[in-house]
């Protein structure tokens, strides 16, 4: 793997931790539940690198 491939892979860990964090500080809050669910729907999409922009 490429080190720009693998420090952007580190850094995409790193803010994901980071989201788990605070979803952890809200605790029992009533939009805890909707925040982890709409985190976990996420998906990743791979970018059209051919267009021109």
């Amino acid at each position: 793997m490429e080190r720009s491939t693998i420090e952007l892979t580190s850094s995409w860990v790193e803010q994901r931790a980071f989201l788990n964090l605070a979803i952890d500080a809200l605790q029992d809050h009533p939009v805890t539940n909707t925040i982890q669910k709409e985190l976990n729907e996420l998906k990743a999409t791979e970018p059209d690198l051919k267009s021109e922009y």
